[in-house]
């Protein structure tokens, strides 16, 4: 049986040929030229801000600070994961100055009152490396 129709042969065309090999010879030439070593960019690092940790009457009042038992030193209440008042998870030692490593503002609200208004949270990295949130009412910034 013979078939209605034969298929043509494929036609190149010299002029697509021609400009996919010169590209490819193009980039490869220019990956050939990257310098493994990336470039060196003079960074301006700021110098980073540090905060005492205090607790006065204000921290106290809101109950974001406390005494350790075991110590009878103050220590500040804070959170390892995000900036909370409350179910606070680490401490950290009153009177010691720290680096801040992020500041994030958040809105408060007065349960009683329905009051809202807005309040700075502060993440600290303490001398063991761990990091975490305490409110500004127990920071001095420096």
């Amino acid at each position: 049986m013979k078939r209605p129709f034969l298929p043509k042969p494929q036609q190149s065309k010299p002029a697509v040929n021609l400009l996919g090999l010169a590209l490819f010879f193009l980039f490869f030439i220019l990956g050939c030229n990257r310098s493994s070593e990336a470039p060196s960019v003079e960074e301006e690092s700021a110098p980073q801000q540090q905060g005492t940790l205090v607790c006065n009457e204000e921290c106290a009042a809101k109950g974001q600070c406390g005494t350790n038992i075991s110590s009878d030193q103050p220590v500040i209440l804070g959170h390892s994961e995000y900036p909370s008042l409350q179910d606070h998870q680490m401490t950290f030692q009153a009177e010691y100055t720290l680096p801040i490593i992020d500041t994030k503002e958040e809105v408060i609200q007065v349960l009683s009152t329905g009051e809202q208004f807005p309040h700075t949270f502060f993440l600290l990295q303490r001398a063991d490396q761990q990091t975490g949130w305490v409110a500004g009412w127990c920071l001095n910034p420096q």
